[in-house]
């Protein structure tokens, strides 16, 4: 990337927060004058519903200056100051004229951390993003928590340019070297590469060759999110508000299947995937192939009845 560069930083911050994280920046804007190469920030506050995040919006005169920035020791200790006000999300991206057509690709990392270990996995997290940061081909980061009854693993996304940048990252001696810092926190890691999309449902671990997993498994994962997703989609919406106001059959059977494709390419398949993760895994045993097909069964079934239901009423 080229020219000026945005970084663009998204946060959600506890709601009794709003003044001290306002004051905050606007100290933290007074700091950034001094900076080289910085030119003019942006602070958007939340407007909700469809807006619940800050957005802070930071150009630099190239993407040098901002990353250098990104790793700064100033920065790293503005944030410690107000750490404890973050929730949810926090997403950072570099964002210039190039980076919207580049073809990126990004790696999920999964781990779990025990609540008592969390402190001390941000701090490491925040030493790692420093230092990915500073990596050629780097993008942007994002660090999702934990969603308490949904899952309990925190996922990195890190995005880079290109396969070939981002795989320099990953098998880097410094990574490697900061993996071995914060061995507590890299036990049971799990890697996904791959561009957007399909792509997030390959699994891969660095330096490896992808292992094959069941075709059969995969596509009954596929049938599993599908027939809720297509029968909901005719009940809700398709029937009463498609193709009862003289819509054609032809075209609202695309019309369901466009929005279908959307829900599973983006959402569903790619979580069901992670969820389906241990079933998937060719060396898995006869307990956990067991255990899939049975959720796959159980889940059809309570798929079918409930439509069988709906159709009766």
């Amino acid at each position: 990337m080229t020219g000026p560069i945005d970084l663009v930083i998204v946060t959600r911050i506890r709601e009794d927060s709003e003044r001290q994280y306002t004051a905050w920046q606007i100290k933290l804007g007074e700091e950034l004058r001094s900076q080289p190469g910085f030119l003019s920030q942006q602070l958007v506050s939340p407007s909700p519903p469809e807006q619940v995040d800050w957005i802070v919006i930071q150009k630099f005169a190239g993407i040098e200056e901002a990353k250098a920035w990104l790793s700064s020791e100033k920065l790293r200790g503005a944030l410690a100051e107000v750490r404890h006000l973050f929730v949810g999300k926090d997403d950072i991206y570099l964002r210039g004229d190039a980076s919207a057509t580049a073809p990126h690709v990004t790696a999920l990392i999964s781990c779990q951390v025990e609540p008592e270990d969390e402190a001390g996995f941000l701090r490491w997290e925040r030493d790692m993003f420093a230092a990915t940061a500073q990596a050629p081909g780097f993008v942007g980061q994002r660090l999702d928590r934990p969603v308490p009854g949904i899952s309990d693993r925190w996922v990195i996304a890190l995005t880079f340019e290109n396969d070939e940048t981002l795989t320099a990252w990953l098998e880097s001696p410094r990574r490697a070297a900061l993996l071995k810092q914060g061995e507590q926190f890299s036990r049971d890691v799990r890697l996904r590469k791959g561009t957007y999309g399909f792509g997030f449902w390959r699994n891969e671990s660095p330096g490896t060759a992808t292992a094959p997993i069941s075709i059969f498994r995969s596509n009954l994962i596929v049938l599993l999110v599908l027939y809720p997703i297509v029968f909901l989609w005719d009940y809700l919406i398709g029937g009463p508000y498609i193709l009862n106001n003289g819509v054609p059959f032809w075209l609202a059977l695309f019309i369901g299947n466009f929005v279908s494709t959307q829900i599973l390419g983006w959402w569903a398949v790619p979580k069901a995937f992670d969820w389906f993760q241990k079933w998937l895994d060719p060396q898995a045993g006869t307990g956990e192939s067991l255990r899939g097909y049975a959720v796959f069964i159980l889940g059809s079934v309570a798929s079918m009845a409930l439509y069988a239901y709906l159709l009766a009423r």
